[in-house]
């Protein structure tokens, strides 16, 4: 049995971009298996460091 499967094409510029604080924000591509993320900071921002289990 073949199993089929689609691809869509998007571009950064098309996604929304989220604004997470005064100088973080991001665009996300979200998948079945994956997430692909841009992220933007200003000059000077800061981000909290995490130490859970799915930091890579």
């Amino acid at each position: 049995m073949e199993e089929t499967s689609s691809v869509t094409k998007y571009t950064w510029e098309d996604m929304p971009k989220e604004q997470l604080s005064d100088q973080l924000s991001r665009r996300l591509i979200t998948g079945n298996d994956m997430m692909l993320a841009h992220v933007y900071l200003k000059k000077a921002a800061s981000c909290p460091y995490t130490t859970t289990s799915t930091s890579r």
